[in-house]
Formats: structure tokens, sequence, C-alpha cells
């Protein structure tokens, strides 16, 4: 089976932990991986700021970063019973422009 070429276009999150401690997160993280797991060759087309360390990516993968200000952060705060979620969001990152490399197989349009 011949691999894709899939091209991901979002924004990475940064993630707040409980301990108050981040973890790499969104969709074009998440959906990067997993097609680079299942042997796809993986572009992202990101913009974040200077706050997020994209050490998370299997090396792999590669990144278009557009600079911004400041990264899309987020966290998640559940009952304690695990029930009920509480999404904050404290930064959304910029617009991100694209002009395509290559011709991909597949490209993924992610909000957020």
């Amino acid at each position: 089976m011949n691999s894709l070429h899939y091209v991901l276009v979002g924004h990475f999150a940064k993630d707040i932990l409980p301990d108050g401690g981040y973890m790499l997160g969104g969709t074009a993280f998440y959906s990067g991986v997993q097609a680079y797991r299942l042997g796809n060759r993986v572009s992202i087309i990101s913009s974040t700021g200077d706050d997020l360390v994209l050490d998370s990516l299997p090396n792999g993968i590669t990144c278009y970063i557009q600079p911004a200000p400041q990264s899309t952060t987020f966290e998640n705060i559940y009952d304690a019973q695990g029930n009920h979620r509480t999404f904050v969001i404290f930064a959304s990152g910029k617009s991100i422009h694209v002009t395509l490399i290559s011709s991909p197989t597949h490209i993924h349009l992610s909000e957020g």
C-alpha cells in the first residue's frame, strides 16, 4: 500500500494541565500523529507562539510554523466525578495563511 501525503492546516494547542503545566494538543497534533503512525507522510501548517514546544511530535512530521504572539491555549476542567467538563479558552492563535508547497494526497483543515 502506498503512503499518502497528509497535509493538515490548523492550530496546535497548549493544553493546560491540573498541575499548571501543559501538554501539546489540538486537532493538528492528534490527527497528524495518528496519520504518521499509520505510515503516511505528514506535513502540518500551523501558527504558534514561542510559548509552545513541539518536542512531542514524531521526528518524521514536517511542520511549517507561522509565528504568532501567542499559541492557542485552553484548559479542560472536570467535576469530581469526571462527568462534566468546562472548557476554558485562554488564548487563540492567529489566522493561518497557506500556500501549498506540493500536491498533497489529502488535506485536512481544522479549527482549534
